[in-house]
């Protein structure tokens, strides 16, 4: 059996080492920002283990609160999505409604974070038949400014087990060795 992931933690005195080895793969997605000084975002999201049902509701609260443009639904794989919305934003702002999304992965906001800048995976994932499409648009009335400036595209390095030691539903459990 070969393990996806293996982390190993050693305490001594007031300092840990900590190491670890995981499978990663690289793939392509989009980025929020719309200038070379990343000043000016647009607004990406990733929602996780939610039906569609309750991922349109979690898009249309945020669209509604935060007076958003219209938002495209994309999908790869049942229980997953996707949004993009056009409407220019600062960073600050991009977090407060990354922040205030329902459903939201919290390592997506964690990433946009240490980033600068969220990025929104277009490309094949290991485990998925196809990359990302339109699966649906939620149209608005919104008069914030709108940039259809092209997206910068990123490539970027991925795990392909999130969690656990072991392919499948195992619990991170911290181990010393």
């Amino acid at each position: 059996m070969m393990l996806d992931r293996v982390e190993i933690r050693k305490r001594y005195l007031n300092r840990v080492l900590y190491v670890l080895d995981a499978r990663i793969q690289t793939v392509g997605g989009i980025s929020s920002r719309l200038n070379e000084d990343y000043t000016k975002h647009r607004i990406l999201w990733d929602l996780d283990e939610c039906s569609f049902e309750e991922a349109i509701k979690s898009f249309s609260d945020i669209q509604d609160k935060y007076n958003l443009g219209e938002i495209s639904i994309l999908s790869d794989k049942n229980r997953s999505y996707g949004g993009v919305c056009n409407t220019e934003v600062s960073f600050r702002e991009l977090l407060h409604i990354l922040i205030d999304t329902e459903l939201i992965d919290p390592l997506y906001i964690r990433y946009a974070l240490i980033r600068h800048e969220a990025i929104l995976r277009l490309s094949n994932k290991e485990g998925r038949l196809e990359d990302r499409r339109v699966i649906c648009e939620l149209k608005s009335n919104s008069d914030r400014k709108i940039n259809n400036k092209d997206f910068y595209t990123v490539e970027y390095e991925t795990g392909y087990n999130k969690y656990g030691l072991k392919r499948g539903d195992y619990s991170n459990e911290q181990k010393t060795i």
